[in-house]
């Protein structure tokens, strides 16, 4: 029974491979700070497409750092800028992110799932598992919600992880203990936002084009 216990409060959900996923980053990021020219730019965004679309929330971190670096790259750029940039501008990096902590909760369910033949004791902390991980999810959908509603595209880290903890349940512990922080993370997919508006905006002057005075950041002042 006490190894069955053990069992299932050290369950690990199933993780992408880590040394992989770092190695591809790594790439990323010495193909962008070499890059001279949009083919340099285009084989770094192969390769940050490819953890994008892995459902994995490092794998999707990793990528959203290389983006950053790729779209900041860009601004250095003489025109045009190719169609496959737009790829870049119209990522749902928000909804990618958030996914991805979804993922990770639904897995976390799938361990807690209790064996067929499992005690009292061990279906009640299975139970408790799962419980914890849908009170999760349902905490993070509504944190990012409430930040998306807001369309702030700069807030601290802190501010994030506070309202994450706030709107889990009372009886969660993650409520009580030190966890690992995720406000970074979100920040970055926020700050996004604003980082591509500005790119856009370097590469249509660069173009004789006039920008669009307007902005997704609700707190960004309007440019003349």
């Amino acid at each position: 029974m006490i190894l069955a216990l053990v069992a299932v409060l050290s369950a690990v959900p199933p993780r992408y491979d880590k040394a992989a996923i770092r190695t591809t980053g790594y790439r990323v990021n010495q193909i962008v700070e070499h890059s001279r020219s949009w083919d340099d730019l285009a084989a770094a965004w192969k390769l940050d497409r490819d953890l994008w679309a892995q459902r994995d929330l490092w794998a999707r971190t990793v990528a959203l750092r290389g983006t950053r670096e790729i779209n900041e790259a860009a601004r250095k750029l003489a025109p045009p800028m190719p169609l496959w940039f737009h790829e870049v501008l119209d990522l749902d990096a928000r909804g990618l992110i958030l996914d991805a902590h979804i993922a990770l909760a639904e897995s976390y369910r799938k361990e807690f799932i209790p064996p067929p033949n499992a005690g009292l004791l061990v279906r009640l902390f299975r139970a408790a598992g799962d419980a914890w991980a849908r009170d999760y999810e349902y905490a993070m959908r509504v944190t990012v919600a409430k930040f998306a509603a807001s369309r702030r595209c700069e807030f601290g880290a802190e501010e994030f992880d506070l309202t994450l903890k706030k709107a889990l349940s009372r009886w969660n512990t993650t409520r009580y203990r030190p966890a690992a922080r995720i406000g970074p993370v979100w920040r970055d997919v926020a700050h996004f936002t604003l980082e591509r508006e500005e790119t856009l905006k370097i590469l249509e002057l660069k173009s004789g084009v006039t920008p669009k005075s307007t902005s997704q950041c609700s707190d960004v002042r309007k440019t003349k």
